[in-house]
């Protein structure tokens, strides 16, 4: 049965009714069936604390600030940022890839801007088509072999003699030799998880192209086993010099078995299911552009942790600090704290929240402090606080469009770093 496929957005409306159907990007109706299996699924969550649904009324659901794609009984959601009050679908959704391309750590080609222009796929049938892509790639350079050892009994002798098995066999097979030997085999980890992850998108996909390439790359690999434990051959995937070219797969094929997935489905029904937390990826793409314009000195940390606000009794710290971001460079200090939200008013949106927590972080490290917060439409200027001891507190918005506001918007972030 084909499913439909119902793009949303975050904090998009999801009620039930008698058949899918998409509204807008902030609204789409869902069965009753696809209605119990996200409460199902955000119940085996609740005690992870990774909520990606919230009850909005009666059958009704409220996405929450994850993005991704979860699969139930008669669609297939795709959730994107919400990045402007605008129903831009294409951009969010190529703002969307390059983020993931970063958080993921894919090759640089897959973040480039005219690169991102081609896909015009859904996030899962692009996450496939990038892989099937690599191993194209990996393909025409060829698949390692390896050697894998054989125990078997033969009317004849070959390789190394197996005389432990030889003493416990009965009379009766006196004639036959339990031998060992190495045969030069493509049954090896890597080649298994490859093998596993085509034979899935072959179930998965609904792309025209994926499915040819697919059903083509399962036909050549068909003497490889499939993989029995993913979690062991993920471990026993090898980084060495001869299988290098391996290594720009690896990611996406851990993606296609969900086997990196922050949230995968349980219970009775199971389906594609890849959740990703806006906060991190927003917080992980401003890193990764950061670091690419720092100063060679300069140094980028990235969560800092082992501050704490306050001693309780014989030196028991308590209350952690973990900043986002700390940039140093000769002794000079610069605090950001990524914050996935809109300033629709401008001021007024910030909470008073993060302005005490931004405080701790100035009086604690004793630097100037950093709000980073994505651009929208009423939020497209910095804004300039003082702490009573002096220090700075800035709110900046970070423009997500193309590579030259992205690099702008960097160079803004860096220009607050203190004078020499």
């Amino acid at each position: 049965m084909n499913k439909t496929l119902i793009t949303v957005r975050e904090y998009a409306q999801l009620e039930v009714a008698i058949s899918v159907k998409l509204e807008s990007l902030d609204k789409a109706f869902i069965t009753e069936a696809d209605f119990k299996v996200l409460c199902q699924l955000e119940q085996d969550r609740a005690d992870e604390s990774q909520s990606f649904l919230c009850i909005n009324g009666i059958k009704k659901l409220k996405v929450q600030n994850y993005i991704g794609i979860i699969e139930t009984p008669n669609a297939i959601i795709e959730v994107l940022p919400k990045i402007t009050e605008k129903e831009e679908l294409e951009q969010s959704r190529k703002i969307l890839k390059k983020m993931l391309a970063c958080y993921l750590d894919l090759p640089e080609r897959v973040a480039n801007e005219t690169d991102l222009e081609q896909y015009h796929y859904p996030l899962h049938e692009w996450l496939m088509k990038l892989f099937l892509e690599k191993l194209t790639i990996l393909l025409k350079k060829g698949i390692r072999s390896d050697y894998e050892r054989v125990e078997e009994e033969q009317s004849f002798l070959r390789g190394q003699f197996n005389i432990p098995a030889r003493m416990r066999q009965p009379l009766g097979r006196q004639h036959i030799f339990p031998i060992r030997h190495d045969i030069y085999s493509l049954n090896r980890p890597e080649n298994r998880l490859l093998k596993t992850a085509v034979e899935e998108i072959c179930k998965l996909t609904n792309n025209s192209e994926n499915w040819r390439l697919s059903h083509e790359y399962r036909l050549l690999m068909q003497d490889i086993p499939r993989s029995q434990n993913y979690k062991d051959d993920f471990k026993q995937w090898r980084d060495g010099r001869l299988v290098s070219y391996y290594q720009d797969i690896k990611v996406i094929c851990e993606i296609v078995l969900s086997k990196l997935t922050p949230i995968t489905t349980h219970g009775t029904y199971r389906g594609i299911s890849f959740l990703f937390p806006m906060e991190k990826l927003f917080e992980k793409y401003v890193a990764i552009q950061i670091r690419k314009q720092l100063e060679p000195d300069a140094i980028l940390h990235e969560q800092m942790n082992g501050e704490y606000l306050c001693h309780y009794k014989e030196d028991q710290n308590r209350f952690g600090l973990e900043p986002d971001l700390l940039i140093e460079n000769n002794g000079k200090k610069l605090i950001l704290d990524t914050k996935w939200k809109r300033l629709d008013k401008g001021k007024d949106s910030i909470s008073q929240a993060d302005v005490y927590q931004m405080f701790a972080y100035s009086h604690k490290f004793a630097c100037d402090v950093v709000l980073v917060y994505p651009q929208c439409e009423k939020f497209t200027e910095s804004l300039a606080f003082q702490f009573f001891d002096g220090r700075k507190l800035s709110a900046v918005p970070f423009n997500l469009a193309d590579e030259h506001t992205i690099s702008e918007s960097v160079q803004k972030l860096i220009s607050l770093f203190p004078p020499f």
